[in-house]
Formats: C-alpha cells, sequence, structure tokens
C-alpha cells in the first residue's frame, strides 16, 4: 500500500465513481480500478460494493476513508510544515452553534490578540457535522459536544453550561391562564407546552430529548431550527417554550426580554469538549490554541 493507492481510494469515494476519478486524475480507468483491488487485497476485506453499474461504499471503505484523508493531509502538512518550520500554518476550528452564541467571540478575539501571526478559520456548525469533518481532516480542532466516535479522538472538557427552560414574562398567564412565572411546571402541562427547539443532531436538542423521553412525555414540537438567535426571539414574541444553555441566553434574561421556567429534574448541564483526531498531527498553530483555550477556561 503507498500513498498513491490512498489518494486514488479517496479520490474514488469522493465522487463515487471510477470513471470520474479517472478523468480527474488523469489515469486510466483500469489502473484507478487496480488500484482499488490491490487496497482490498492488501486489507483482505471489501471497500465497495457493486451493484447496477453504481459504486457502494462499505462500513470498512467508510473507516479507511476517514484514516486516507487524515493521512493525506498530514503528509501535506509535514510538507508545509518543513518548508517554513518557523511559521505557523492556518488553524481550521469547528465551533458548536450553542458555544458560538456564548463565548466564541471574546476567545477566539482572544486568541487573535495573543497570537497575531497564527492564521484561524472558524466554522459554525452542529456537533455531530464538525465531528464527521474532523474525522474527515477537514477541520483541525473541535469544541463540541462528547463525540460520539469517542475512540477516535482526544477530548477534553472544556466548560459545562446549564441546560434552561425559557419563555417571555407573560408567556403562561396568557396562553394557561394558571401559572405565576416563579411556579415550577407541572408534569401534566408538558405535553401541551409548545416547544422552540434547535435542529436533530444538536447537543441542545439532545439534551431536551433525553428529559422528555426520561419521563416518558410527548415533546410538543411547534418550531425546530439551525439558528439559535431566532428561537430566542420566538420565545421573546410568546410563540413558546425553548430549551437552551443558560449563558446563550444571559443577556436577554437581564433584559427581562424572557424568564427562566423551574422544572422539575432537568439538571444534566450542557458539556463542550476540545476534540482532536488521534492521529492527527499537532501543529504550532494548533498547540497554541489548545494552551490558550484550556488557560482560558482553568
Amino acid at each position: 500500500m503507498t500513498l498513491r493507492h490512498l489518494m486514488i481510494f479517496s479520490t474514488v469515494c469522493r465522487l463515487g465513481s471510477i470513471t470520474q476519478a479517472a478523468e480527474e486524475l488523469n489515469m486510466a480507468q483500469p489502473s484507478v480500478s487496480l488500484a482499488i483491488r490491490e487496497l482490498e487485497s492488501y486489507y483482505g476485506i471489501r471497500l465497495f460494493e457493486r451493484m447496477h453499474r453504481r459504486l457502494y461504499i462499505t462500513e470498512a471503505g467508510e473507516r479507511l476513508y476517514g484514516y486516507a484523508n487524515s493521512i493525506l493531509t498530514q503528509c501535506k502538512e509535514a510538507k508545509e510544515e518543513l518548508r517554513d518550520m518557523h511559521g505557523y500554518m492556518k488553524l481550521k476550528i469547528g465551533i458548536n452553534v450553542s458555544f458560538g452564541a456564548g463565548e466564541m467571540t471574546d476567545m477566539i478575539l482572544g486568541f487573535r490578540k495573543a497570537y497575531p501571526e497564527v492564521p484561524v478559520y472558524v466554522m459554525v456548525s452542529n456537533s455531530s457535522q464538525i465531528e464527521d469533518k474532523l474525522l474527515e481532516n477537514r477541520l483541525d480542532l473541535g469544541i463540541i459536544d462528547y463525540p460520539e466516535n469517542s475512540m477516535m479522538f482526544h477530548s477534553r472538557c472544556l466548560k459545562t453550561d446549564p441546560m434552561v427552560a425559557a419563555c417571555s414574562p407573560g408567556f403562561f398567564e396568557q396562553n394557561f391562564n394558571m401559572l405565576k412565572k416563579e411556579d415550577m411546571i407541572p408534569f401534566d402541562m408538558l405535553d401541551r407546552i409548545p416547544l422552540l427547539v434547535r435542529e436533530e443532531g444538536s447537543g441542545s436538542r439532545e439534551k431536551v430529548e433525553a428529559f422528555y423521553k426520561k419521563n416518558r412525555i410527548k415533546m410538543n414540537i411547534e418550531v425546530e431550527s439551525v439558528d439559535i438567535q431566532c428561537l430566542i426571539e420566538m420565545a421573546a414574541s410568546g410563540l413558546g417554550v425553548t430549551f437552551l444553555p443558560k449563558e446563550v441566553l444571559k443577556q436577554h434574561i437581564d433584559e427581562k426580554r424572557l424568564i427562566i421556567l423551574t422544572l422539575p429534574e432537568i439538571e444534566e448541564p450542557r458539556e463542550y469538549y476540545m476534540v482532536f483526531h488521534k492521529s492527527k498531527y499537532m501543529t504550532k498553530s494548533m498547540k497554541r490554541f489548545q494552551e490558550f483555550a484550556e488557560a482560558w477556561y482553568s
């Protein structure tokens, strides 16, 4: 197995076609097919299923695809690092939406002030999408929920933030005519409360789903969105109740646009982890950011 094999395999995976991969790599199609067969022979496992003239990557192929991208990118990084051993490579960070809506701006500004020579790229998305990009080696570091593929990553908890339910100050008086804002919401009302929640795959959504599932209550979802600010504005307008990390809602609570509701047994905090792939080469830029972020929350 050589880097050439991995480059060919990665291109076939990305394009989903041996023909298209051959065109992009300026190779003959039989040469691409031979490289794939040699890889399958080397590992003793099928990497693609071939049905109806289409390629379908197997589970083993998916795993190798992640490693191949990581290895190829590390080779590129090593070349760039050795060319300029005194320089800093561009740092690519993935940050989940909830963290991005809270403390991300201050932390990134602080890092840029401390290390102005380090070029930084930030992608804000949900935790599952960031984890996928870390596995594909398209990002260097992530600040996300605890990773699903935890065996593939080094992870360290940076901070915790309690999850809270919030609504407009007059929401329950106007819609249910029975609650004061300081009252605990009884269980028999939870299935009637219109919920404004994050999209599936987000850490905040998983916390809400776990709370309702634990208490065997059906969720009455009226709005779901990837946009936290959209959920906050809808809640402040009296459209329903939103569940989000407390830090995200702090300004709106201080301004009395939202109030925090008392709910029974919603005690699990939102946790934010710094993660990177176990086979990822730690560049100077990554080391500086890791040290800075850990000191920021120490």
